[in-house]
């Protein structure tokens, strides 16, 4: 057997392993992370529930359309290139929750992001965040378990604790 034969069958090993081990992971993950900012609930409750206006402070996050929908539950759809990421406002009751399903239009991932907003003790406000995910593509299961299940709430906490924690 010639050396560029068993690097070829050595090379197909890994690429099989990894195909198998990435159908392995699981598909529903679940992060959550808790911070504490300076902002009143009212003001952190307007600030997740205003959908619309999330490209104006957080990262990578495309431009962002209201859209008709037929249960009449408020809708949006953000473009990023071919993609969309469409998100649904489920619950929205000022000043303590804010649920929201969101869905891709590749079919990759879907989830349920969950805002509870309650006073904190010293002043401010203590904003729980939960993500409840499914990953239905094995390739992007192996880019969520990678970069860490918790990735998307983390980003999306660091800008919210920015955000409020500035001036208004």
């Amino acid at each position: 057997m010639s050396i560029g034969v068993a690097v070829v069958s050595i090379l197909l090993l890994v690429a099989v392993g990894g195909a198998f081990r990435a159908s392995r992971l699981p598909s529903e993950t679940q992060a959550e992370r808790l911070l504490e900012v300076d902002a009143p609930p009212e003001r952190a409750f307007q600030l997740v529930a205003d959908v619309a206006r999330y490209p104006d402070w957080m990262k990578g996050v495309g431009a962002i359309s209201e859209q008709p929908s037929p249960d009449g539950r408020p809708t949006f759809v953000e473009r990023r290139g071919d993609r969309s990421m469409w998100l649904v406002i489920e619950e929205a009751r000022a000043p303590t929750t804010v649920r929201i399903s969101m869905r891709d239009s590749t079919g990759a991932y879907s989830a349920r992001w969950e805002y509870r907003i309650e006073a904190a003790s010293g002043g401010g406000a203590s904003i729980r965040i939960r993500e409840s995910a499914h990953l239905a593509s094995a390739p992007f299961r192996v880019a969520v378990h990678l970069g860490g299940v918790d990735s998307n709430v983390r980003l999306v906490a660091d800008a919210l604790e920015k955000k409020l924690n500035a001036a208004p």
